[in-house]
């Protein structure tokens, strides 16, 4: 494939759009495209055809939920910001190692094999 081509370009937007947005606000926005366009098929189809005005009144619906999701997604997001960060779970990840790090070189310091030979009930 051209590396100008069409689905090379998209396939590059996509993975900027994945990487900037989050994926709460992301799931939010594609379901929404998903719901709708699957909706328009079915009502479209020589199964329903459903006529134009039928059509419309199912996609208002669809697409008032649509935005209260988005809005709703934005909301939890930006509440849950900080958590969410790759910056936060890195520190958080950070800090268990460091903790995990702290309590094993307790248990293995010289300095505690008096405190642990006196719990153990011997003499150092």
């Amino acid at each position: 494939m051209p590396v100008g081509s069409p689905r090379v370009v998209n396939r590059i937007n996509a993975a900027r759009l994945v990487r900037h947005i989050p994926p709460r606000l992301l799931g939010a926005s594609v379901g929404g495209i998903i719901v709708l366009t699957n909706a328009r098929t079915l009502l479209r189809s020589d199964w329903i055809d459903a006529p134009v005005g039928l059509q419309w009144a199912f996609y208002g619906p669809i697409f008032a939920i649509w935005v209260a999701a988005v809005v709703y997604s934005f909301g939890q997001y930006r509440k849950d910001r900080a958590s969410e960060s790759a910056d936060a779970i890195t520190a958080a990840q950070a800090a268990e190692a460091e903790a995990i790090r702290a309590a094993s070189s307790r248990t293995t310091r010289p300095e505690n094999a008096e405190t642990v030979a006196t719990d153990a009930g011997v003499r150092p």
